[in-house]
C-alpha cells in the first residue's frame, strides 16, 4: 500500500486516475483565483503538490493487518477506503491494496508465497 500512495498507482503499477480541478480546488482552503480569474501563485503550487488521495493521510495511516494461521485481515478505520479501493458512482477507482473483490491479485499471492518460503526456510 505505501509503494501505491508514493506512485498515486495501483499495486500492479496503473496509474491512478488524476483529481478533477474540482476537487483540487475544493481541498485548498485559500483564495484560488484572483478578480481577474487567475489563479494565484499559492493555487498553482498547491496544485503541483497534491497526491492523490493524501489531503489529511488518514487513509494510508490507519492501514492494519492482522494475520491468523488461516487468515490475513486488511482493515481501515476511514469509512471511504472501500469507495476509493473499488469506485462508486462518480468515483473511480484508485485502489491501493493488491486485492479484488473477494480475493487477492496474482501479484499478492506471489510475493506471500515468496514471502512464506523465506519465512519457512
Amino acid at each position: 500500500a505505501e509503494d501505491s500512495f508514493a506512485k498515486e498507482s495501483s499495486p500492479e503499477g496503473k496509474k491512478w486516475t488524476p483529481l478533477k480541478p474540482a476537487t483540487i480546488k475544493s481541498s485548498y482552503k485559500r483564495k484560488a483565483y484572483t478578480k481577474k480569474g487567475k489563479k494565484t501563485k499559492g493555487f498553482e503550487r498547491y496544485e503541483q503538490k497534491r497526491k492523490i488521495l493524501q489531503v489529511s493521510g488518514m487513509l494510508k495511516n490507519t492501514l492494519q493487518a492482522q494475520t491468523s494461521k488461516s487468515a490475513l485481515k486488511i482493515s481501515s478505520q476511514t469509512p471511504y477506503a472501500t469507495v476509493h479501493q473499488f469506485g462508486f458512482k462518480n468515483i473511480p477507482k484508485r485502489p491501493f491494496l493488491p486485492v479484488t473483490q473477494n480475493a487477492l491479485t496474482q501479484q499478492a499471492k506471489k510475493i506471500i508465497h515468496k514471502r512464506y518460503k523465506e519465512y519457512m526456510g
